[in-house]
């Protein structure tokens, strides 16, 4: 009887392991068409519902092995494919996932791609001017800093931009008929 029970757990198990190399495994051929196409310049409807499958599949893999040390680096990827794509909420949902993984190697690029979210897809300047501080001051040295210190300077030009535009507004509205 003891021998039928751990031939049963042993079975189990790989076929446990099993299920997940079958989903990691068609994860990397996704991800490895996603760089093919890249590559090759394509871009479009086809290349976005790659980038959803992807990042779905993603999201899924992460709920069926949250310890699984693969898993920061799908989700990092799921929130870049929702970035490019303009899905700004699952973007920012899979980035407010990585915080639960405090020895995530990629902060820096965390910290930018939170920022661009927050530039690009909600348009809330002072969100994004804080995570790209908060990457500079940080990690001053990484080179998505660089690339920081250059959005930095476009949301400052941006804000002129809209208070210029406010102002301007605001002195024309008078003499409107």
């Amino acid at each position: 009887m003891l021998r039928i029970t751990f031939l049963l757990c042993v079975l189990v198990w790989f076929g446990c392991d099993s299920a997940r190399n079958v989903q990691y495994k068609e994860l990397s051929a996704l991800r490895e068409k996603i760089m093919e196409d890249n590559i090759n310049g394509l871009t479009g409807p086809a290349q976005r519902s790659l980038w959803m499958d992807f990042s779905s599949k993603a999201m899924a893999f992460y709920r069926a092995y949250p310890t699984d040390s693969s898993a920061p680096s799908l989700l990092f990827n799921a929130a870049e494919l929702y970035f490019k794509a303009n899905e700004a909420d699952s973007a920012l949902m899979a980035v407010g996932i990585l915080d639960s993984f405090p020895q995530f190697s990629r902060k820096p690029d965390l910290l930018y791609l939170r920022g661009q979210i927050h530039q690009m897809l909600f348009l809330d300047y002072d969100k994004a001017e804080q995570y790209f501080s908060q990457l500079v001051r940080e990690y001053p040295n990484h080179p998505a800093s660089a690339s920081a210190i250059t959005s930095l300077a476009v949301l400052k030009t941006l804000n002129e931009v809209e208070a210029d535009s406010l102002e301007f507004t605001a002195d024309s509205l008078p003499y409107q008929p």
